[in-house]
């Protein structure tokens, strides 16, 4: 009975052995299982890959082992990760770069506004100084019609000379058709008004002038100023460059400023000779120097030589006029202004 216990047991540690070692030797070959496994994943490899289906499926077949039965697995589509997953950091970085560009902009802003804030020097220079010099202009301008409505009451000329009115009327013409063309609104308003009032003034004088020479030679200027400035406009639109109209109106201004300097030399001759400045209205002679320097420095400021340019001139004769008024005071007070005795550049 112990020998047959014995060898029970032995048979049964025999048994046990036998049963790991095929167990053992089984774990070491791939199952069914397994080879479905690895034909599913190498169909998802090579699907990531690109190449076809069909070739897919020959290529798992073609590379299954010799003693596995081939296992024809339906094609499995790559998983695709979430859009969203992958939108997140598309969108946080485009929300980053957003956020960075508008700071970037708004300091950008900050700084350019920094940068054209006008300081107060500048804003005297191009704001102040030729509102002054707009007012003074006119002022000057209009300081004609006393004379002219005094003429016309009395109905006769007397000691007014209508040819620098003639003249006032081409100046100002030429000076606000290059206000227009630098689009200048000090230039453009200091003149246009002075247009009106000059063309009132011619108006009324020409009925008035009975010397037939000075009639004639006040017409004659008339007829040459019109042709100017008809001349002047043709030249602009059908010869001229667009770029350079406003030089070229700046010169035709300038050369009007040029005859008009030929009064105040002329006046100031006879004040030498006579040693007497009675014929210069000192108030007008300080209003023009006063003028002349407020467009000289808004000319200077602005760097446009046709402004600054001619007002220089004038700004020399006003000053002259001034020493003469002092070294030869005058021997009678001057009651009316003489055109002639305080014409300079008006811008």
């Amino acid at each position: 009975m112990a020998k047959l216990s014995h060898v029970a047991l032995l048979s049964l540690g025999i048994l046990s052995l036998v049963s790991v070692a095929w167990v053992y030797k089984r774990s070491g070959q791939p199952n069914e299982l397994s080879s479905t496994l690895r034909a599913k994943a190498r169909l998802t490899s090579l699907s990531r890959s690109g190449m076809p289906i069909g070739r897919q499926r020959a290529h798992s077949v073609s590379t299954a082992r010799p003693f596995q039965r081939p296992v024809e697995v339906a094609p499995v589509k790559p998983k695709r990760k979430p859009r969203m997953r992958g939108a997140l950091p598309k969108i946080g970085g485009g929300l980053l770069l957003l956020a960075g560009s508008a700071g970037g902009a708004h300091a950008a802003s900050k700084a350019v506004e920094i940068v054209v804030k006008p300081t107060m020097e500048e804003v005297v220079l191009t704001k102040v100084i030729p509102s002054i010099g707009t007012v003074l202009s006119n002022a000057l301008y209009f300081s004609f019609a006393p004379g002219v409505a005094a003429a016309l009451k009395a109905g006769s000329l007397g000691a007014l000379n209508p040819i620098p009115v003639a003249t006032q009327l081409y100046s100002t013409i030429a000076w606000s058709i290059y206000g227009l063309a630098i689009k200048n609104p000090f230039v453009t308003a200091s003149n246009v008004p002075a247009i009106i009032l000059s063309m009132w003034a011619v108006a009324s004088l020409t009925p008035l002038i009975n010397d037939k020479s000075q009639l004639k030679s006040f017409q004659n200027l008339l007829v040459a100023g019109s042709a100017a400035v008809s001349g002047l406009w043709a030249l602009l639109i059908f010869f001229v460059d667009p770029t350079k109209h406003a030089f070229v109106a700046g010169l035709f201004a300038t050369a009007i400023c040029i005859i008009l300097f030929a009064s105040p030399l002329t006046a100031m001759k006879s004040v030498i000779e006579k040693k007497d400045a009675s014929s210069i209205y000192a108030p007008f002679a300080i209003v023009q120097t006063v003028n002349c320097l407020m467009w000289f420095l808004y000319g200077l400021k602005i760097d446009d030589v046709m402004i600054f340019g001619p007002n220089a001139t004038g700004l020399i004769l006003a000053i002259i006029q001034l020493a003469l008024l002092i070294i030869f005071p005058s021997k009678a007070k001057a009651t009316e202004v003489d055109p002639d005795s305080s014409k300079g550049a008006l811008a």
